[in-house]
């Protein structure tokens, strides 16, 4: 493992940067508590993929190059009164035969951890992200435009009643935000209330708020798409529904965002308030049927979701790819259908959306949709067809983006634990910007033991 992590975008700066060392240390904080005798359930993965692309850097000017890539998995679970954990994690090496990039070690790590002090009253909550976003979030993620950022974000969660139809819960949470490359890095602090009434066992209606602090390692210098970075104040206040069955889970809640921030620009306002509001649907049906609907409206500066999670957990955003020193507003809807109805497994989703800067540039409406489809095709082997695609109209900048991303691949179960799988890729991007054209066809093999933790890349 330690020479994995010296190669390039993985020095001993970054790890520290980023807080990767902080993951293990903090876990074995919340492991104490629970006792040698509690026993972990692991399962290990490992996998050698071989990879050629005609476009490895996803520009208009082609650079083919093989790829090869070594990489390793972990996926822990475990569940007690005292204590509970989710932790997964992917460690790989890829080398460029061509030497179109330098070799890079690559890890993604998620983990979620709970201590629960007093059980169903107090419990202490970590989480833990480290993954790969882009360096710049107007062109294509992948070799040569990604970067290590790591997030962490831990505190302890109170509940309780007054009178037996009013829950009330208190939060407090500290987050550590650290980049590779760009100046995002930052620490926050926030604290929320949530009261409920109980209007009978599936429904009830909430009141809520939250408080954060926000303080940016690099205040004052320039960000990204035309920012200045400054630290700022944000207060939430809401009210809602939910109503959750076996088979129905349904929340609506609305309120109000207040941020104060320190500026450093004309175009900056200091004061920057507006409607927050969420819905979110998600039923189950026959056939391992899911249909999942979320409609979102807020201000945000894309790195925490508390609304969109009905309240009950500050949660961390691990997939951003949106400029995180400057305050935007997020319109958002996307609908999700998945099913086994039809002797395939079928995943389809399509999502909306606006993003309105406050400062900087890089304001963005889209659309897209995508489609998986898993089918067996005889005892030992499954073929996996997919296709998605996304329009990106960036009104500042003059252009508009239309993606494709079109595969199909055939995988083998060799023995129980070994699968051989092969496959064809092709990457599109058709836009109206000068240079920003690309056409990529990229074949796999791919030979793996277990199955690799997908969940940590997101």
């Amino acid at each position: 493992m330690v020479g994995l992590l010296l190669g390039k975008g993985m020095s001993w700066q970054v790890i520290t940067k980023t807080g990767l060392l902080s993951t293990p240390m903090l876990l074995a904080v919340f492991l104490a508590p629970t006792g040698a005798a509690q026993a972990l359930r692991l399962q290990y993965s490992a996998g050698l993929d071989a990879e050629y692309s005609t476009n490895v850097l996803r520009r208009e000017q082609r650079e083919a190059d093989l790829g090869l890539t070594a990489w390793a998995g972990a996926m822990v679970d475990h569940d007690s009164p005292r204590f509970g954990l989710e932790a997964a994690g992917v460690a790989e090496r890829v080398e460029y035969l061509d030497d179109t990039l330098a070799p890079e070690n690559l890890l993604a790590l998620a983990a979620r951890a709970d201590w629960r002090i007093v059980p169903n009253r107090l419990v202490w909550r970590l989480e833990n992200y480290l993954q790969q976003v882009p360096i710049d979030t107007t062109q294509s993620f992948g070799p040569g435009n990604r970067q290590e950022s790591n997030v962490l974000w831990t505190g302890p969660d109170l509940s309780f009643r007054v009178a037996r139809l009013y829950p009330v819960e208190l939060g407090v949470r500290y987050g550590n935000y650290r980049y590779e490359e760009t100046d995002g890095d930052h620490d926050r602090v926030a604290g929320r209330l949530r009261i409920g009434r109980q209007l009978s066992r599936q429904r009830q209606i909430f009141v809520g708020g939250q408080t954060m602090r926000v303080w940016y390692d690099h205040e004052g210098r320039p960000g990204e798409a035309g920012t200045v970075i400054g630290d700022f104040d944000q207060r939430d206040i809401f009210v809602g529904f939910e109503h959750e069955s076996a088979v129905t889970a349904f929340s609506v809640a609305i309120g109000r965002t207040y941020i104060d921030r320190d500026c450093f620009t004309p175009t900056c306002r200091e004061d920057v308030d507006g409607f927050m509001g969420t819905l979110s649907l998600r039923r189950q049906a026959a056939h391992d049927t899911v249909v999942r609907v979320l409609l979102r409206s807020r201000l945000t500066d894309s790195a925490t979701d508390l609304l969109t999670s009905e309240g009950h957990r500050l949660e961390a955003d691990r997939g951003s790819d949106t400029v995180v020193q400057d305050i935007m507003r997020d319109r958002y809807a996307e609908l999700g259908y998945i099913t086994g109805r039809f002797g395939v497994d079928l995943g389809v989703h399509l999502f909306v959306r606006d993003e309105d800067y406050e400062v900087a540039n890089r304001d963005r409406k889209g659309y897209g949709v995508r489609v998986d489809v898993a089918q067996p095709l005889a005892p030992a082997w499954r073929g996996l067809w997919y296709a998605d695609y996304v329009h990106s109209d960036y009104d500042l900048l003059g252009y508009k983006d239309n993606d494709w991303v079109l595969g199909v691949s055939l995988e083998y179960q060799v023995t129980r634990q070994v699968f051989f799988s092969t496959g064809i890729r092709a990457n599109f991007r058709h836009s109206s910007g000068p240079g920003r054209d690309f056409n990529e066809y990229v074949g796999l093999l791919a030979l793996r033991y277990g199955a690799r933790p997908d969940w940590v890349e997101r």
